[in-house]
């Protein structure tokens, strides 16, 4: 895990669109979320949330101990089975798990209350060893999910190729 990126100085996040020219990729769309005129994250294509999808590959790499303490508000938890146990040689590694019922929720809705934030449990075990985001799901979930993690944004500016926030961290020790 790379270094934490908690502190009291608010971080500023630039999201910064540009078209690939790599071989096989060339003419794709590339979002990258610098801070620190360091690149964070980035990913390529199209037809999602790749802003969100930046976010979240950089809070779930920084904040994961703070994740892992949102198993139970998921929207999604998956039970893994050890390599070469029979489920898993059944073809039935992965098993989705329910979500239990909260108040004033609709009977359908089966997701947790954080969506796009998956949980993984060993096969037995009532912790998770690992959390996910799918930024895919869109900007405002993984804003959702870092606000539950401590942090807070604001947008500053929107400029042709560039959306600037700041990101402050409200759990970092003085």
């Amino acid at each position: 895990m790379r270094t934490s990126h908690t502190t009291t100085q608010p971080l500023a996040l630039l999201f910064k669109w540009t078209t690939s020219r790599a071989y096989g990729t060339e003419g794709w769309n590339i979002c990258s979320l610098w801070i620190h005129d360091k690149k964070e994250a980035d990913t390529c294509g199209g037809g999602y949330d790749m802003k969100g999808t930046a976010l979240g590959y950089f809070i779930e790499e920084h904040y994961q101990d703070r994740l892992l303490k949102l198993h139970r508000r998921a929207g999604s938890r998956v039970s893994i089975a050890p390599e070469g146990s029979p489920a898993a040689k059944a073809g039935k590694a992965y098993k989705h798990l329910k979500t239990k019922a909260r108040k004033n929720r609709p009977t359908w809705d089966t997701h947790g209350e954080l969506y796009g934030l998956t949980a993984y449990y060993k096969r037995g075990e009532s912790k998770p060893y690992k959390m996910s985001m799918d930024g895919g799901c869109g900007f405002s979930c993984m804003v959702d999910i870092g606000r539950a993690v401590g942090l807070s944004f604001r947008y500053q500016y929107e400029k042709t190729n560039e959306i600037l926030y700041i990101m402050t961290d409200k759990r970092a020790e003085a």
